[in-house]
């Protein structure tokens, strides 16, 4: 047991204890070494967060619980979580955030790096939160990373430590507004049965991690939320078994999604909220179709005069499928009422093959006429960027008395 005490435990034999191996308390931060700990009563070591990247290279068998316990607390500082022959079993919210609060322009941040092949298990209702919200200021906050970057033969993974797992049994992955974007990075990594509290197993909060070459299954609810502040990439990775949609975006992001798949899910389907697109931007043929649950406007984010038109162009795919939620449309160009010859410009470009044509359609269970608005070219469309070739437009005419 160690009380406020931090010495070094290296290449010893721990074992036959009534209780823990190593027992760590908050003051203390030992370097726990390629011991082997066997045949205790309970936990192999006991750690505090902050204190994990000391524990290394040690294996063991035969103890009441064959891991290393981590209670709750923060990571104020970067570190490596690495692999061993026991898995991470966390007790209590983890948040990852620099000791210091640091300028928005500067994001001096604390990473935590999870190597190849490590299982981190959370207890239920607990949960892994990146960045740190400073209330006593508006532009000095405590940042924080995460850099999961398994192997496809040793993959990182995120799972619950209940005897039988379940979605929702613990909180997931919450990225803050607080987290250092280019220094987060999930790949080949497995996130599992979380959903609890954020209905997500991987929650963006105005964060923009990178994502691929993972999978993310068995979230009580999305897989993956991104909310409007938010920019991750998403790219070629599985989702799978999630009891709501694989991915829920903000229509604006959408071009940041590329190669995903997956099947079984509660909404076998990418879904696309209803926003203004104010930047040229590409849907991309993916595993799932896009499902538009309010009105999307194309339209640049600047107005600009008639004779030149800065536009907004937004280009769908061949084979792309688009539904929309009953009620609506999509809409190109938009007026602005402060001029009468500046206006925000917006354009579709929709050009599918004879094989693979793009699709626009209602979402209704069983599609009928007027289901959804169809497609609105307003007199702020830039014409000469707007082209639909090889598509099909169906079940529209709800408002706007037309397909298109």
């Amino acid at each position: 047991h160690l009380e406020s005490s931090s010495p070094t435990i290296e290449s010893n034999l721990i074992s036959d204890n009534g209780q823990d191996g190593i027992n760590g308390d908050s003051g203390s931060s030992p370097t726990v070494k390629s011991n082997t700990i066997n045949n205790n009563g309970g936990i192999a070591v006991y750690v505090r967060p902050n204190h994990v990247d000391r524990i290394t290279g040690n294996t063991g068998t035969g103890n009441g619980e064959n891991i290393i316990k981590v209670s709750g607390g923060e990571i104020t500082a970067s570190g490596s979580w690495v692999k061993q022959d026991f898995p991470y079993v966390v007790t209590g919210d983890v948040t990852v955030r620099h000791s210091s609060a640091t300028h928005y322009n500067t994001q001096t941040a604390a990473v935590l790096t999870i190597e190849p092949g490590v299982v981190v298990r959370f207890e239920p209702g607990t949960g892994l939160y990146i960045g740190l919200n400073n209330a006593g200021s508006s532009i000095y906050d405590y940042y924080g990373a995460l850099s999961a970057q398994g192997t496809a033969d040793f993959p990182v993974v995120f799972t619950s430590n209940a005897p039988a797992p379940a979605p929702g049994d613990w909180k997931g992955i919450y990225f803050s507004n607080f987290t250092h974007d280019s220094k987060s990075m999930i790949e080949h990594v497995i996130v599992e049965y979380g959903g609890n509290y954020h209905e997500a197993n991987i929650y963006c909060a105005s964060a923009s991690p990178t994502i691929k070459n993972s999978t993310i299954r068995n979230s009580d609810s999305r897989g993956i939320y991104v909310d409007g502040g938010s920019s991750p990439l998403i790219a070629d990775s599985l989702f799978t078994g999630n009891n709501d949609s694989p991915i829920n975006v903000h229509a604006l992001r959408v071009y940041r999604l590329s190669g995903n798949s997956g099947s079984d899910n509660g909404k076998d389907y990418i879904e696309v909220r209803g926003a203004e697109i104010t930047s040229t931007s590409t849907w991309s043929k993916q595993g799932f179709p896009y499902v538009v649950t309010g009105d999307v406007t194309v339209r640049h984010s600047s107005v600009s005069h008639y004779n030149t038109q800065t536009t907004a162009v937004l280009t769908i795919e061949p084979g792309v499928l688009v539904r929309f939620e009953p009620g609506t449309g999509l809409y190109i160009g938009l007026n602005y009422t402060g001029s009468s010859i500046n206006d925000y410009y917006g354009a579709l470009s929709a050009q599918g093959t004879a094989d693979l044509p793009i699709v626009f359609t209602s979402n209704a269970p069983a599609p009928a006429p007027g289901d959804w608005k169809g497609i609105y070219f307003q007199n702020f469309t830039k014409d000469s960027s707007s082209l639909l070739e090889h598509c099909i437009v169906e079940f529209g005419g709800h408002t706007n008395n037309a397909n298109i």
